[in-house]
């Protein structure tokens, strides 16, 4: 009986393993995004709608009548919005505000509306790259 206890933990273990692997290798797969490509689909030309989310672009088209031109937070398109969702703001942060660190609160906050969007949106598109130029500008946009 305990060689077949052994024998079944060792197979979940193993289906565990390869889970977490084939999840690593999904991540490696997406497509990177410079922050200049995000810039570029902000909306204004009737396009799709991108935005950058701790690490991760989405494609959030779909909601136009919120991300649009005209929509509410249109502010968030084509930029990092990670800490203008962490923070619960529309409007750039200061050169200054943007160095304090996120509070647990707003990192949890951020972890919402990562969920919301690939619950809402589907999964990323892929990943953000961000060279010396963009971390440089981390927060503005063209």
């Amino acid at each position: 009986w305990r060689l077949w206890q052994d024998q079944q933990l060792e197979r979940r273990l193993r289906q565990q393993m390869l889970v977490r692997r084939a999840a690593r290798e999904e991540m490696r797969s997406l497509p990177r995004y410079t922050m200049r490509e995000v810039r570029r689909y902000d909306g204004r030309d009737g396009g799709p709608l991108l935005m950058a989310v701790d690490g991760l672009v989405f494609d959030v088209t779909e909601g136009r009548e919120f991300y649009g031109i005209d929509g509410c937070y249109h502010s968030l398109m084509g930029c990092d919005a990670t800490r203008l969702l962490a923070k619960g703001i529309l409007e750039r942060e200061s050169e200054d505000e943007s160095r304090v660190p996120l509070t647990s609160e707003e990192h949890e906050q951020l972890r919402d509306w990562k969920q919301h969007y690939e619950i809402k949106y589907g999964p990323a598109l892929g990943e953000l790259q961000v060279d010396e130029v963009d971390r440089a500008n981390l927060h503005a946009k063209s």
